[in-house]
């Protein structure tokens, strides 16, 4: 499974001082959200519900981040 993070810094000062390397650290929120939504569904659920999994997998990921900016 291949995946695109786009993410966009809404607050720097706390990417810069509440995360050591904020990159890596998105990379690999990132992947264990999709890792865990993706295992949670059959092969058929996931090409068919693709966008649903898509905006929980989003979701998860910005509940998680925005309180370090």
């Amino acid at each position: 499974m291949n995946a695109v993070i786009y993410y966009k810094v809404a607050d720097a000062g706390k990417a810069v001082l509440e995360v050591e390397n904020f990159f890596h650290a998105m990379s690999q929120l990132a992947q264990t959200t999709m890792r865990n939504v993706v295992g949670e569904v059959t092969l058929d659920e996931l090409l068919s519900k693709r966008f649903t999994l898509s905006k929980k997998i989003k979701e998860i990921v910005k509940k998680a981040t925005d309180p370090r900016g």
